[in-house]
Parts: C-alpha cells; sequence; structure tokens
C-alpha cells in the first residue's frame, strides 16, 4: 500500500513524520519503503547527511525519469529509501509524464513491501498529482491553528478533482494527524483540535505528535527519535502513532 503524508502548507511536521513513522513501522517489523518527492531534500538530508550526493547513487528518486534503475538503499532493518535533491523540481516541466512517472517507478516495487510512504512537496503543482496519481491513501498533518480548516478544504478540493479527472479514481484520504502540538498553548490548541474533529467527523486520528526537542534535534545528526532519545516521549509519540496506522490502514483495505 502506497501512502502519502502530504500537505499543501509547509511546516506542519510532514517530514519528521514521514522519517520516525517509517523508522517506527520498521521497528514493528513491516517491510517499509521510504520515499523523499520533495525538491527540498529534507528527508534526504536528515537520514543520509547534508553532503550525501543521492544523485550518484540508485537510490535516486529522479532516475524513474531518466530510464534508469532505481534501487532502493537500505537505511535500517526493514526500512529501504529512495532519495533526491533539488533537480527534482526541473521534473515538473515534464507535462504529464511528471504525473505519471513515480506511479510507474513504484509499481515494480509494492510487492516488496508491507507500505510505502512518500514525503511529499508543499505544493498543488505536478509533482503533487504526481504524488496522489502513486498513492492509495493520503494521510494530512496539520498544526492546530486557526484558519486550518479552509487549507483543508483546498486540499480535499484537489483530491476529489484528481479522483473526478481518473488521476487517481481510487485514493482516499486516510486520515489527519494533529503534529506540532504545544503544550503551552494547551487552552487554545485544545479548542481548534475539538472543533476540528466535529467539523471533520471521523477524519481525525487520535495520536497527536507533540513539540519535542528531540523530533527537531535528531535530524541535524542523522539519527530517528528512536535513535536520538531510546525510550523517550517523543519515541511513545511515534510507536503509538505507528499502531494506530497499522490498525487504519488494515481496515480500510
Amino acid at each position: 500500500m502506497n501512502i502519502g503524508i502530504t500537505n499543501q502548507k509547509g511546516g506542519v511536521g510532514k517530514t519528521a513524520i514521514a522519517q520516525n513513522l517509517s523508522a517506527a513501522l520498521s521497528r514493528k517489523n513491516k517491510k517499509t519503503l521510504l520515499v523523499d518527492f520533495d525538491p527540498q531534500a529534507s528527508l534526504t538530508k536528515s537520514i543520509l547527511g547534508r553532503d550525501f550526493q543521492i544523485s550518484e547513487t540508485d537510490g535516486y528518486v529522479r532516475n524513474f525519469y531518466n530510464d534508469k534503475e532505481v534501487s532502493p538503499i537500505n537505511v535500517y532493518p526493514n526500512l529501504d529509501f529512495i532519495g533526491c535533491d533539488g533537480m527534482l523540481a526541473g521534473v515538473a516541466d515534464r507535462g504529464i509524464e511528471a504525473i505519471w512517472g513515480l506511479q510507474e517507478g513504484l509499481s515494480s516495487m509494492s510487492a516488496n513491501y508491507d507500505y510505502i510512504l512518500i514525503d511529499s512537496l508543499p505544493s498543488m503543482g505536478s509533482l503533487f498529482l504526481a504524488v496522489l496519481k502513486a498513492c492509495d491513501r493520503v494521510i494530512i498533518p496539520v498544526v492546530p491553528e486557526f484558519q486550518v480548516l479552509n487549507g483543508l478544504k483546498d486540499f480535499f478540493d484537489t483530491v476529489e478533482k484528481a479522483k473526478a479527472r481518473k488521476i487517481n479514481e481510487n485514493i482516499q484520504i486516510a486520515g489527519i494527524i494533529f503534529s506540532m502540538v504545544e503544550s503551552h498553548k494547551r487552552k487554545m490548541q485544545n479548542t481548534i483540535m475539538d472543533e476540528l474533529k466535529n467539523d471533520l467527523n471521523g477524519m481525525i486520528w487520535e495520536t497527536k505528535i507533540y513539540n519535542r526537542v528531540s523530533i527537531s534535534e535528531a535530524p541535524g545528526l542523522r539519527q530517528n527519535v528512536f535513535e536520538y532519545e531510546p525510550g523517550g516521549i517523543a519515541a511513545d509519540f511515534f510507536t503509538a502513532l505507528a499502531e494506530e496506522f497499522i490498525r487504519k490502514m488494515e481496515e480500510s483495505k
């Protein structure tokens, strides 16, 4: 099953969720492939380092568009990775090929994995449509703040248009994850989260990802939260998220 972790708004903790959720799934013996499909390449830098030349390896997502072999890089037991760099942005100029290339490339790999997670760019352009084309489900991380419902409406509309225009008739929104929740803003954010739960009945996942120093610091050391602070509260967040993820994915089959 291919799952996009995506939001058209940046700064919502999307990449942190992709990195740490995939690590949590691998720790639960789920064979997982993680794909960086954001030209900012934050996920690639977090996993392989800022100076790593992903374009010189076979684990380069742009090779899907260049008729070259793509062989995922094993980064942990049960977790493989395909990375990118800023050159991915140029793929957006390739018309319909930009939308189809990711799906076509991953289709030959899907049988090897329980889950393929795709970290999407914060955009509504052709690379975003490529993620919608390639995915069975999408998960939307959101920061609980005012006006978030307006942004979600735009996202839902885009998904419905992708279905109606046959880019991907079967794609489903798996749910919304509250991310980067601030403990010191508890009253305000709890009000917003309660309102969103009422407005989006059944769409909100139970697990919340609170802001923790370990989540922001671990990528600088090329680590996930399980490595940075084993047994820490951030690791507990993502363990709980992986358990909810597995349950919801199984229920939606």
